[in-house]
């Protein structure tokens, strides 16, 4: 017994809660170019998870001093996003790390992902434990189609904005961070509302919104991916026109 559950019990949910998050890692991944280090990856993943035991207890504070719903869901929403930045931010955002358009992006959907990855094992405890194996993979389904691609999708817009700064200064990177994050926070404040209806139309309208966004998304990072190419041509252009 670890918490007072079954070993079998946590098993179960860490690997329903994790493995399709590592799934999204590759994904993200499989192209890099510049060689990060697993080590690095892993830190980043592992402080995604210990945010979300930061979130819970700032998400109950809040909840105990604010009466309006609205304003509760907009603040959990913001602790969230906030929290996954900023710790994102200190661990991976330095030369060390940056070392192209793309990486913001990478770095903070590893993050959201190991958010995603500890937050959804939490979720399935409970079925798992009460209500049978049935319903614990059809609850893991959902979490995988909707709060992990929630989670990607908003980190990986404050990514985006913050590339299309790479190579700007750094007020303009920070003007960037900002508008980033209100959009990061304004999409979760909208998935979160949308999910709280609890009817199927809701659900299948803003799972539908989050794989637009993903896809938007994607189109978005393959251009940034052109930017840093285009960009190192004219820099290897000059080198060469001085030699």
């Amino acid at each position: 017994m670890i918490f007072g559950l079954e070993f079998k019990t946590l098993l179960a949910a860490a690997l329903g809660g994790i493995l399709p998050t590592i799934l999204w890692l590759k994904f993200w991944w499989h192209d890099d170019k510049h060689n990060h280090g697993h080590g690095i990856l892993i830190l980043t993943f592992v402080a995604g998870m210990v945010s979300v035991m930061i979130a819970l207890p700032l998400e109950q504070l809040v909840a105990g001093l604010l009466y309006n719903t609205t304003h509760v869901v907009i603040a959990a929403a913001s602790i969230e996003e906030i929290l996954k930045f900023l710790i994102v931010a200190l661990i991976s955002f330095s030369a060390f790390c940056i070392k192209g358009p793309t990486d913001y992006a990478r770095f903070l959907i590893t993050g959201a992902l190991g958010f995603a990855a500890l937050e959804n094992t939490l979720f399935l405890i409970e079925p798992i434990t009460h209500q049978g194996a049935a319903l614990s993979i059809l609850t893991g389904n959902l979490r995988f189609v909707g709060a992990t691609v929630l989670h990607t999708v908003a980190s990986a817009s404050i990514g985006v904005v913050i590339g299309l700064a790479f190579y700007k200064s750094h007020f303009s990177k920070i003007i960037h961070m900002l508008v980033g994050l209100l959009t990061a926070i304004t999409l979760h404040t909208i998935f979160n509302f949308f999910i709280m209806k609890g009817t199927t139309e809701s659900i299948v309208t803003i799972l539908a919104l989050l794989w637009v966004s993903a896809i938007l998304l994607l189109v978005i990072f393959e251009k940034l991916k052109q930017i840093n190419k285009h960009k190192k041509y004219l820099t290897n252009l000059k080198q060469d026109h001085y030699v």
